[in-house]
């Protein structure tokens, strides 16, 4: 099943997004477990096929987080057939038979051991939309699956999301995301003039100053969504990362931007005066740009506080 279809440069960017939010889960030092190992064996048992996967795609390996049937552990990204399931995670992907499939009849893991025949594979989706692996069945010899098996395997894969996420947040001890709060129009009950104390330390978003807003925009073409520039400041630190208005930002620091509180939340995690590496959308060129975390202007803290 053919992937969509995007611009080579926006499908970089969206890769390298892509394995940043795989990286932001720690697997690499989780072992498997619960619930996992039993989510293979029932997509075995439910598709009544011989060997059942949970896997990762990473940058150049795929890691098998649980397996029933099978003892690998990890093979090559370029042999994983779960990477060409994850290029449209809206889909199942399903080859009855490898051996007709021009993308597998001379794979190795279909002319030699353990001679896969039979494969399906649903994503495994996180909540900004990146596949980062599949939850998958394959079998030694041609199969077919129900429309209604697969509806359930698509259940168990979110299950399996579910999971990875709640390991994550175990792991890390993340709290709860920030609200969504407007950058660039914080409360004014809620404005403390900065000093030159705070460069260097964490920094609420309400005390530093983008001069930009923004609303939702999908790249013309494209699927792939970002925040558009309506207006940027004069003498502004977006003025002086020379952005301009109509420019959509579609990550910043490797984490793709959809929603206004996105923004805020990749300003909160920085210091006054750290860069913010942004992957800009302009007029159908992809480029990056360095944005620098600057304190709101006294002159407009006093001015937001008679608004």
């Amino acid at each position: 099943m053919p992937g969509i279809d995007r611009p080579p440069a926006l499908r970089v960017v969206m890769e390298s997004a892509r394995l940043a939010a795989l990286q932001s889960y720690s697997l690499g030092e989780s072992p498997a477990g619960e619930p996992f190992n039993t989510l293979v064996r029932m997509a075995a048992h439910l598709a009544q096929a011989p060997i059942a996967m949970i896997s990762l795609i990473g940058r150049d390996q795929q890691a098998i987080k649980a397996a029933f049937g099978t003892d690998i552990q990890q093979m090559p990204r370029s042999l994983a057939f779960c990477n060409h399931a994850i290029a449209d995670p809206s889909h199942a992907m399903v080859v009855p038979d490898t051996l007709a499939d021009l993308r597998f009849q001379s794979h190795p893991h279909v002319v030699a051991p353990p001679h896969i025949r039979f494969y399906a594979g649903v994503c495994l989706v996180d909540d900004d939309g990146y596949a980062l692996g599949t939850l998958c069945v394959m079998d030694h010899k041609p199969s077919r699956i129900e429309d209604a098996t697969l509806a359930v395997l698509h259940t168990m894969a979110k299950e399996a999301m579910n999971a990875l996420a709640l390991q994550r947040a175990e792991q890390v001890g993340w709290g709860q995301p920030p609200a969504p709060h407007w950058p660039d129009r914080p409360s004014p009950n809620s404005i403390t003039p900065p000093s030159a104390s705070t460069s260097g330390s964490s920094t609420p978003a309400s005390q530093v100053w983008l001069g930009v807003r923004t609303e939702h925009k999908t790249v013309p073409g494209t699927v792939q969504e970002g925040r558009v520039l309506k207006s940027v400041a004069a003498h502004s630190p977006a003025e002086r990362a020379k952005l301009l208005v109509g420019d959509i930002i579609l990550s910043i620091d490797g984490r793709l931007i959809k929603r206004r509180h996105d923004i805020t939340a990749a300003v909160s995690a920085r210091a006054l005066g750290e860069v913010m590496r942004l992957q800009v959308w302009r007029n159908g060129t992809l480029f990056e740009c360095g944005l620098r975390l600057e304190a709101i202007p006294e002159a407009r803290v006093l001015q937001r506080q008679l608004w």
